[in-house]
């Protein structure tokens, strides 16, 4: 379920602790498994040696390949475009680009599937995609501003989860009935 989205074999009472603590988008192709597998291989690619340049297309690289081994079903391949807008958003640091990149992928997966526009998932990739553009680099730098100097890496690793959880607070509200106080925490 972490990587592929297979879920037929998970128990009820995981289900439900999943749900509990705002990490069911775990156990589905999301932008999560996205985000795992993205920052495996920029954490592998970084410790070979790459020069930085060649970073962001080796991942977008190994982005199409965990696309094309999840086949590429809607949910999939929204969860690849909105994490390529993502990855592109935090490596480039330019919300002018990232933003007109973020509606012009949403304008695309709509016109290739106008159905999405009624789905819950793509609602929730959407907005936590712009929750990244939008607030995950000033959060990050307000919050490391307030650390010691040798924790200040922390200040971006809990901008990312506290950024998109606030921009789906809305939709998770309507589709749970509330929100868990720990997702952020779990999420990081």
């Amino acid at each position: 379920g972490l990587v592929i989205g297979d879920t037929s074999l998970t128990p009820p009472d995981l289900t439900e602790d999943m749900r509990a603590t705002g990490m069911t988008h775990l156990s589905a192709v999301s932008g999560s498994n996205v985000a795992l597998v993205c920052g495996a291989v920029a954490v592998l690619v970084a410790r070979a040696g790459v020069a930085r340049r060649w970073r962001t297309p080796l991942v977008l690289l190994a982005l199409v390949g965990f696309v094309l081994l999840c086949r590429p079903e809607p949910s999939v391949l929204r969860a690849g475009v909105m994490g390529s807008v993502g990855l592109l958003a935090l490596s480039s640091g330019r919300r002018r680009v990232s933003l007109p990149a973020l509606g012009a992928a949403v304008v695309l997966l709509l016109c290739v599937d106008p159905w999405l526009a009624r789905s819950h998932g793509f609602a929730l990739s959407t907005l936590a995609t712009l929750g990244l553009v939008l607030w995950s680099r000033p959060w990050g730098d307000a919050i490391a501003g307030c650390l010691p100097a040798r924790m200040r890496l922390l200040g971006d690793a809990v901008a990312v989860p506290l950024a998109a959880q606030v921009a789906c607070a809305p939709v998770i509200v309507l589709l749970q009935g509330s929100i868990t106080t720990v997702a952020v925490l779990a999420n990081l």
